[in-house]
């Protein structure tokens, strides 16, 4: 069974081209007990943050400029290929 505080434990990645919206969430989290958020704003940089980051969950835009949520979820598939 996994207790609450491990859930708040959890490492929450962000992906969102809009600073607004990530700090929207962030605060959201945060005012519920998550302190290990990271948020960037720029696709491209999804895979590298995600690699040094190691998140247990994404929180992923699906519309972005330049890179949608769909082709980021496809770099993040490349770096970690047996995992959901």
């Amino acid at each position: 069974m996994i207790h609450e505080q491990e859930v708040r434990d959890s490492r929450i990645l962000i992906i969102d081209d809009e600073p607004d919206i990530c700090f929207l969430l962030e605060a959201r989290l945060k005012s519920e007990g998550f302190s290990h958020l990271l948020s960037i704003n720029h696709p491209t940089d999804a895979a590298r943050a995600y690699q040094h980051f190691k998140p247990d969950i994404v929180l992923l835009d699906i519309r972005m400029p330049g890179m949608d949520g769909f082709q980021v979820l496809e770099k993040i598939r490349e770096l970690e290929p047996d995992s959901y």
